[in-house]
Formats: structure tokens, C-alpha cells, sequence
């Protein structure tokens, strides 16, 4: 997840917000594109950053989002830290800055 910018969080969130409940939709390229005002290439590559951070599973016209939990190893490996507000309220207020541009 840190290697995610601004507009694959704004993608992920607008996909776990359409999705249904298995975390599936289908909402068309052009519709994401057009509801993040970014261009197709865009779309694309925020995608293929998403489906390899673990997030995404992406089969046309599919996607799914997964599950942000990460299981507890037999080991006793922690969950990922979570982000903070600040860090939620920075993504968000970048995406905001860059619609509106």
C-alpha cells in the first residue's frame, strides 16, 4: 500500500464503495475515468499498482476488491498498521485538489 498515490486510493475507495457484497463490480473504464477524471492510461496503471499491492483482482469488465485484514501467522505476525485520519484526510484532500485543477 505505500507504493499507492493518491489516485489509486481514490479508485479503491469509489470500488469498495460500488461494490457488492463479495466485493465484486463492474463498472465500466470509462465511468471510473470519468467519476476520477483521469484519463484511460491512468486508470490502467493505478489498477495494475493495485491488483500487485494485493488489493485488486481485476478480469475484465470485473474487479474485486480484497481485503485490507492480513490474517495473524502461527508466528504471531501483526496486522498492518493502520492509516491515521491525517493520512486519509491528506489523500483525500490531494484527490479533491487534483478534480478540481
Amino acid at each position: 500500500m505505500n507504493d499507492c498515490g493518491v489516485v489509486d486510493l481514490a479508485l479503491y475507495l469509489v470500488l469498495v464503495t460500488v461494490a457488492d457484497r463479495n466485493g465484486v463490480s463492474f463498472y465500466a473504464d470509462r465511468t471510473l475515468c470519468r467519476m476520477l477524471h483521469i484519463l484511460p492510461g491512468e486508470l490502467a496503471a493505478s489498477r495494475h499498482r493495485l491488483v500487485r499491492a494485493g488489493l485488486l483482482e481485476f478480469s475484465a469488465p470485473f474487479y474485486q476488491v480484497l481485503s485490507l485484514d492480513e490474517p495473524v501467522s502461527a508466528e504471531g505476525k501483526e496486522q498492518p498498521e493502520a492509516a491515521t485520519a491525517e493520512q486519509i484526510e491528506a489523500a483525500v484532500r490531494g484527490f479533491l485538489g487534483r478534480a478540481n485543477g
